[in-house]
Parts: structure tokens; C-alpha cells; sequence
């Protein structure tokens, strides 16, 4: 209705009531807009679980270090769907200083309880900030020799996913391994290379 015009839909983000914020803030999200950034962190902290996910996915355009403190807050939320997108942040703004506090709760007994998507998330996260380690591990965990709390079957796809997904020479090599200890997993590996290309 707005024909892509950021200061109408911040208008109708700033004017309009909080609980029907979800809108302009995924409009504004998808145009990867900065300029509402303060009403964004506002809103990351709304009772509404979808107006705090959609705040959250609006803050994924801007890389600052007052934004990483509300990400980092989210991460703590009692809802699953919203510690997933501040995971999606971490993920597009990979910092190692994030390293220890992912390795502490992918190595938690609690992990095993986590849903399937959030299971995802924090692998994902790992493999986007971990680095060289994480490709040691990613594929130990493959192989069986390393065991994360939960279930196996998600983990082993999702060390796959994240592998795929680091885009590394390293984590390549660690696939191809991989194929060939494990046939079985070679149409799967081949699957996430595509879709990560």
C-alpha cells in the first residue's frame, strides 16, 4: 500500500498501536531498513512474542554494538521462535568473542530438550562462528566419535547443514570425508552444498 516508501511504513510503525507492529517491521525488515533501529530495539522487548521475532528480524540490517546487547538478551527469552532469530543474527554477524557462551549450551544436557528448530539454530550458529573448531567437531559428531544431548538423528543432519553452510575449503574437505566413510550420507551432503552454492 506504501509503494516501498520507508517513511510511510515508519510512520505507520511509530504512529500505529505496538501490538499491530508486526507488519511494518517485516516490511522494513525485507528492504533492509536502519533508519527505525531505536524503535526496533523498543519493540525486541514487547510483551508479544511476534512483535519481538519481527523487531529482532528488522535489527538483522544493522551491525552494532548496542544491537549485539539486545541480541544477546533475546537469547534468554522464554520463547523458543525468538532465542532461533537471535541465533540468525549471531549467525550473520559471526564475532568468536560469541564462541564459548554456543559451545557451553550445545554441550548442556538441556540441549536434548530443545526443539527441533532451535537444535538447528544453535548448530548453525556454531558453524558460522566456530571456525576451524567447529569443522573439527561438526564432523566428529558426524562420524560418532562426539555426542551432543538430544536427538541424533536432528544432530547429525543439522552438523551436515551447518557444515554446508560454513562455505570453507575446510568444511568441504571434512564433507567429502565424510561421503566417503558414510555412502549413505552422500545424497544428503550433496543436497545442502546445493542449496548452500
Amino acid at each position: 500500500l506504501t509503494e516501498y516508501d520507508e517513511e510511510s511504513i515508519m510512520t505507520f510503525l511509530i504512529t500505529g498501536d505496538d501490538n499491530e507492529a508486526c507488519i511494518p517491521l517485516l516490511a522494513l525488515s525485507k528492504m533492509g531498513s536502519k533508519s527505525g533501529v531505536s524503535e526496533y530495539l523498543r519493540l525486541a522487548e514487547h510483551e508479544e512474542k511476534n512483535v519481538r521475532i519481527a523487531a529482532l528480524k528488522a535489527l538483522r540490517a544493522t551491525k552494532k554494538t548496542h544491537v549485539r546487547a539486545v541480541i544477546k538478551s533475546a537469547l534468554k527469552d522464554s520463547e523458543h521462535e525468538v532465542r532461533v532469530e537471535a541465533l540468525r543474527y549471531l549467525s550473520v554477524y559471526p564475532d568468536r568473542l560469541d564462541l564459548p557462551m554456543i559451545e557451553d549450551q550445545i554441550l548442556s544436557q538441556s540441549f536434548g530438550q530443545l526443539e527441533p528448530d532451535e537444535v538447528k539454530a544453535w548448530i548453525m550458529a556454531y558453524g558460522h562462528i566456530g571456525g576451524l573448531e567447529a569443522v573439527s567437531t561438526l564432523r566428529a559428531i558426524v562420524l560418532g566419535n562426539s555426542q551432543l544431548a538430544g536427538n541424533q538423528s536432528w544432530i547429525r543432519e543439522n552438523s551436515i547443514r551447518s557444515l554446508a553452510g560454513m562455505g570453507t575449503s575446510e568444511a568441504r574437505g571434512a564433507l567429502e570425508l565424510l561421503g566417503r566413510k558414510h555412502p549413505e550420507l552422500k545424497k544428503q551432503i550433496v543436497a545442502f552444498l546445493q542449496i548452500n552454492k
